[in-house]
């Protein structure tokens, strides 16, 4: 490992999304909500065909995965979004950790 190495650690929730009226949002969206679905829709949303194509499969594979109950579908969903747009889109202050830092909080 050459001196002077950090890691970014980013933090983020896999969150399952959901079709509502052919929007896709957060399955914490309901019909008790104040506005339209759309108006909670994730920042990363619009550009799915974008990123499905980045990680070549189709943008509805993709859209199946952000709504599946699988952990490991979801998971792929979400790197694919982070590699495509940065995972800053879903942490905007990730954890900065030197070589020390990274051997005393994961081991090693």
């Amino acid at each position: 490992m050459e001196k002077g190495t950090t890691w970014s650690v980013y933090c983020l929730a896999i969150e399952r999304m959901n079709l509502v009226d052919k929007v896709l949002v957060s399955m914490r969206c309901d019909d008790a909500w104040t506005y339209s679905p759309s108006t909670y829709v994730e920042s990363f949303v619009k550009d799915l065909g974008l990123v499905a194509a980045y990680c070549g499969c189709e943008k509805a594979a993709l859209i199946n995965c952000l709504c599946s109950s699988s952990p490991v579908k979801l998971a792929f969903a979400y790197e694919c979004i982070g590699n495509c747009h940065g995972f800053r889109v879903f942490d905007s202050e990730p954890l900065d950790l030197t070589e020390d830092e990274v051997k005393q909080r994961y081991g090693g």
